[in-house]
């Protein structure tokens, strides 16, 4: 069969301003897909490149893998933005039986900005798919969607971990939000550098997602030989898979290495930190998190537990049957 996944630009060594987070969902779907059905083919529609929705993409089953896709903040709900019209209102959506969303998500810095507007994007979503399959709890998400978890968590089963790396993440304003409140400027001045110290001291290494992550890592103080960037999203999940601990301000980084079982902690300002606590890592906004905090985790972390309906390899099994039946059924 024909898939077109909906996904976002691949990271490589001229593309390193890409969200590699985004990826990992995709790999894990694509995973999951080959052993549904191993002669798949695979077309990859990046969402932000509007040639790319020019171009006619032939099908025969549509997946948008693992990305947020619910919003609503005080710059714009998710049905504003311009690629919103291309995925519902395009030739990939026109046959509902041949559309699903699998492991989507949502952001929100406390109560949607525009309710309406917001809720219009959920009753939309849930009229123009087969089904649809959430990464975490979303804010009002109709009683027809179904509870999984992160596709990026696949990416983890079936390797060896050897524990060997101490890794952790810190992003401008603490998230992709931090600038629409006031912890993001006092996470990135104060919080971010007495952190930074305790975690050089305990052997850590900075993984930036980003250059201005690189810029950052500079400000805080770290050391260029402990700072690293990749040039793929794979480079990045192979050094995840040997986590040892996890702290930072990617939430992809942090559910990857809570699906191994990892010691793990996102901090974030937004709804996302719903995708990680499912996997069972430690996820919390940064309100007052201390130095002393982050000492006595290190000292006493508890390998990440899912709850046993979440457990990565049950659903596996459960997204399986699912594209099985989205796949072969009638």
């Amino acid at each position: 069969m024909k898939w077109l996944l909906l996904t976002t630009v691949a990271r490589t060594a001229k593309v390193l301003g890409s969200n590699p987070g985004d990826e990992f969902a995709r790999i894990g779907i694509e995973g999951l897909i080959k052993k549904v059905d191993p002669g798949a083919e695979f077309d990859r529609l990046d969402k932000e490149r509007t040639k790319d929705w020019d171009k006619k993409h032939e099908f025969d089953r549509f997946v948008i893998c693992g990305m947020p896709m619910l919003w609503s903040t005080p710059e714009q709900t998710c049905n504003e933005i311009y690629w919103w019209e291309y995925v519902w209102n395009s030739y990939v959506t026109g046959e509902r039986r041949n559309v699903l969303p699998l492991g989507i998500g949502h952001v929100l810095v406390g109560q949607p900005n525009n309710a309406r507007k917001y809720t219009q994007a959920l009753r939309e979503v849930t009229k123009k798919s087969w089904k649809v399959v959430s990464r975490e709890p979303i804010f009002d998400q109709p009683r027809s969607w179904i509870y999984s978890v992160c596709p990026s968590a696949f990416c983890m089963l079936d390797k060896h971990h050897y524990r060997n790396r101490k890794l952790c993440n810190f992003m401008p304003r603490g998230g992709h939000f931090g600038h629409l409140t006031d912890a993001g400027k006092r996470w990135e001045d104060h919080q971010a550098p007495e952190i930074s110290k305790v975690l050089m001291d305990e052997g850590f290494d900075f993984i930036a997602h980003s250059h201005q992550e690189v810029t950052l890592s500079k400000k805080l103080g770290w050391p260029e030989d402990r700072v690293m960037i990749f040039n793929s999203a794979q480079e990045y999940l192979d050094l995840y898979q040997d986590v040892e601990f996890y702290l930072g301000n990617r939430m992809h980084g942090a559910a990857v290495c809570a699906a191994t079982g990892a010691p793990t902690w996102g901090i974030t300002h937004d709804s996302r930190l719903g995708m990680v606590k499912r996997l069972g890592g430690k996820a919390t906004t940064p309100h007052n998190i201390k130095p002393v905090e982050i000492q006595k985790w290190i000292r006493n972390a508890n390998p990440s537990v899912p709850l046993a309906e979440y457990a990565p390899r049950a659903q596996q099994q459960k997204m399986l049957e699912l594209l099985k039946e989205f796949a072969f059924g009638t």
